[in-house]
């Protein structure tokens, strides 16, 4: 009996290209899918994990920035810029689901609860949201958003800084430790990051 080898599943969460995060978005507003839009929305334009996002309530998004004073994970402070189009979003959401402005923005949607949902929660309305947009992949999680947002970031950064700056830019953002690991994070090939500083160092 021949022994069967098993073939290693890639279970790393890749990022969606931003016209595929946007499209699946005005999909959910279309449809009024106001629980995913709203944790799909707020996580692809503002980069924070999961454990941070549900603390967020309606009142945090009245400023022009987003602030939380210690992530979780890093302990740092982070700080991200609320942008119109999400405060556009945040604000319809709330008064389509009657929510205070003292309220949880991710809430269980089938009762009457200011309590945060759970991270499982959390993750399977992300896999339904994505789902219902049409968006069909193994892995889809917190970190689908995060990587959305950080990939975004760089995407539009390098065509003005260049590539390594604007690396460093996401990595600063993200609060990583090293350049190295921000390029892992977008999956970056190592020769690609070569080629970028060949660039820099012949020019």
């Amino acid at each position: 009996m021949k022994n069967r080898t098993k073939q290693k599943v890639d279970k790393t969460t890749s990022p969606l290209k931003w016209v595929e995060a946007t499209k699946a978005i005005d999909y959910l507003e279309k449809k009024e899918q106001w629980h995913e839009l709203l944790l799909i929305a707020v996580g692809c334009y503002t980069g924070y994990r999961l454990v941070d996002l549900t603390k967020f309530k309606y009142s945090d998004f009245d400023s022009d920035s987003l602030i939380v004073a210690a992530e979780k994970k890093t302990g740092k402070a982070r700080t991200v810029k609320i942008y119109s189009r999400l405060k556009g979003i945040v604000e319809k959401c709330r008064k389509h689901l009657k929510k205070k402005k003292h309220h949880h923005l991710f809430v269980r949607s089938r009762f009457v609860s200011d309590t945060p949902i759970s991270r499982m929660a959390a993750l399977t309305r992300i896999q339904k949201g994505f789902n219902f947009a049409g968006i069909e992949r193994e892995m889809l999680s917190g970190h689908t958003l995060r990587k959305t947002y950080a990939l975004r970031k760089f995407e539009g950064l390098k065509a003005k800084i260049g590539d390594y700056r604007a690396l460093n830019e996401v990595r600063k953002d993200l609060r990583h430790a090293s350049v190295d690991i921000t390029r892992r994070y977008l999956g970056i090939p190592e020769s690609e990051l070569d080629e970028i500083l060949e660039d820099i160092f012949n020019d």
